[in-house]
């Protein structure tokens, strides 16, 4: 199997998310974005939170990043969204970066996941979305403040904390951002 074209628009486009999830990455990414769609935070997690996902809509489109990923990572992808039980692989999505037209695999959420309104994201959540978002110039500076007056967050006030909350900062320290609460604030987004 080739490797594979892979649109990550959530917590999926900081690079080092998909590495610890043992995702072999075959280049650095690049900004894409993909039109006919628009982003929601309706996907309910199994941590009583709200996840990314995309929803069809015409006129919208929303920004992320294009990975080539190793045909060998599909499974680790799969693992990592849940699919087939909370994400489904999505292929063929039409997405344009700075290379051109692609088309792309990405995850959306299964219809019996979805929430009949948006929901609300771990604060860790967004930080991880912005982080991936910032990690690529090419990703407009608007869309970033889009993301925070979209996602509504709360905090994740579980104790001890919950492991997904600590990989979650843990990448995010790795990634530069030792104060990742900041990134949630929009005068501290630097680009």
């Amino acid at each position: 199997m080739p490797p594979l074209a892979y649109f990550g628009y959530g917590s999926n486009m900081l690079r080092l998310r998909l590495l610890a999830r043992n995702v072999v990455l075959l280049d650095q990414g690049q900004p894409a974005v993909a039109e006919g769609f628009k982003l929601v935070f309706n996907k309910a997690s199994i941590d009583g939170s709200s996840k990314a996902n995309l929803t069809p809509a015409t006129g919208e489109k929303v920004w992320g990043v294009l990975f080539t990923v190793g045909s060998g990572s599909l499974n680790d992808l799969d693992k990592a969204e849940g699919a087939p039980d909370h994400y489904r692989r999505e292929h063929g999505i039409r997405v344009q970066s700075s290379i051109g037209a692609a088309k792309a695999m990405t995850y959306l959420a299964q219809p019996d996941k979805i929430l009949p309104a948006s929901g609300q994201p771990y604060d860790w959540y967004l930080a991880l979305v912005l982080a991936g978002a910032i990690g690529y110039p090419g990703i407009p500076r608007k869309w970033l403040a889009h993301l925070r007056q979209l996602a509504n967050p709360k905090p994740d006030l579980k104790q001890p904390p919950r492991k997904t909350f600590t990989e979650a900062v843990a990448q995010l320290k790795t990634a530069g951002h030792e104060n990742w609460q900041g990134l949630l604030l929009s005068d501290t987004i630097q680009q």
